[in-house]
């Protein structure tokens, strides 16, 4: 009796250590993917910056974040400056809308333009009802299957102010680019030291990639906003880099 007594509590031991054990994997693996349900706090705001491409600075760009009802839009655009604006009239818009949905940030909306450059047209819907999204490109329409979450060139600050919230060091996530969705990787890589607007800002510094191209960039984030991005390289196929860095902000 004694024996199977001693047996019994052994199992039980057991069975809690096997379960605490479960659990505390659960949390890690919670904590550590930053897909995961983290809903932040967004402040509005209208931010301009210097546009460098080569070390020259050839355009001014204005970046702005703003609430509608249960929706927000992220809109980006650019206009050449200098003498630049001898060698082009392009001035590249671009707008992403998204909101809180199903506990995960979901695009809804994208749409690109170029008042100099009609090819430059571009929409994509995100239906996530049907799981579909429907491309609008160079004039021609395609529908794909949408996976689970998104993100874009305007909306990836979502996932990196969940990684910084997290203590998450990378991802892999899915990417909209050039009406395609990619699989794509960011790793925090580095903090250096940024002088915005005179004052010292040290930031963490973002590498993302994106399989099957070539362009890669870095996206710079200070420690009181990670949705309001510092600086950005980018650097294209042909090993050009071109360069935002932040001039100013007002905070709405």
């Amino acid at each position: 009796m004694n024996i199977n007594c001693c047996k019994s509590l052994s199992n039980l031991k057991t069975s809690e250590s096997f379960i605490s054990i479960f659990l505390l994997v659960g949390l890690f693996l919670l904590a550590s993917t930053p897909g995961l349900a983290v809903e932040l706090s967004i402040t509005p705001y209208q931010a301009s910056y210097k546009f460098y491409k080569s070390g020259f600075q050839v355009a001014r760009s204005s970046l702005s974040l703003e609430q509608s009802g249960r929706f927000w839009r992220w809109r980006l655009s650019s206009k050449p400056r200098g003498v630049y604006k001898l060698f082009t009239d392009k001035k590249p818009y671009s707008e992403t809308t998204f909101s809180l949905l199903d506990n995960r940030y979901r695009i809804h909306n994208i749409l690109l333009a170029d008042e100099g450059d009609d090819e430059q047209y571009e929409t994509a819907r995100f239906d996530w009802n049907s799981r579909k999204l429907d491309i609008q490109r160079k004039g021609k329409r395609r529908i794909l299957d949408l996976p689970e979450q998104v993100f874009d060139f305007l909306t990836l600050p979502l996932l990196t102010a969940q990684m910084m919230e997290q203590g998450a060091r990378q991802a892999k996530f899915n990417f909209y680019l050039k009406g395609e969705v990619f699989e794509s990787k960011i790793v925090e890589i580095d903090k250096t030291t940024l002088d915005i607007d005179g004052k010292k800002i040290v930031a963490s510094v973002y590498h993302q990639t994106i399989v099957g191209q070539t362009t890669n960039s870095k996206y710079f984030f200070g420690p009181d906003n990670g949705l309001l991005p510092l600086k950005i390289e980018n650097i294209n196929s042909k090993g050009k880099t071109s360069i935002m860095i932040l001039n100013q902000v007002i905070w709405l």
